[in-house]
């Protein structure tokens, strides 16, 4: 449900963000997106390539935990089975969800937390 959830926002979100360039009248400030998101078109996620553009035009005015947090809030949640390794797509995932809330030095050390690999048993050659 979730995973559908992201990718109907994603593509509404796509949506806005290619009507808003297509509106009369647009500032000389959407033009660097604006070429930034003909790039998308050739991106491995074209729909989350677009989100991106148009969460960091949103976003512009935030710095530090507020930028990411604003960031986070207007991205979909990555497509995992596009990932190269998708067990690790969504180990990501999963961890950035668990620390989502926490300010910047105790979310990274929850991060690495969640991402820990556990220790490799050693095997006799």
């Amino acid at each position: 449900m979730s995973r559908l959830l992201s990718q109907i926002t994603g593509r509404a979100m796509a949506m806005l963000f290619l009507l808003a360039l297509a509106a009369p009248g647009t500032s000389s400030a959407a033009e660097p997106i604006a070429r930034e998101s003909q790039g998308c078109t050739q991106a491995r996620d074209p729909e989350r390539c677009a989100a991106r553009l148009m969460a960091r035009r949103i976003c512009a005015r935030y710095k530090g935990d507020e930028l990411r947090q604003c960031m986070e809030d207007r991205m979909p949640a990555p497509d995992c089975r596009k990932a190269r390794r998708p067990q690790r797509c969504v180990a990501l995932v999963k961890a950035r969800q668990a620390c989502r809330d926490k300010p910047a030095a105790e979310r990274r050390i929850c991060l690495q937390a969640q991402r820990a690999r556990p220790a490799r048993i050693a095997t006799a050659r």
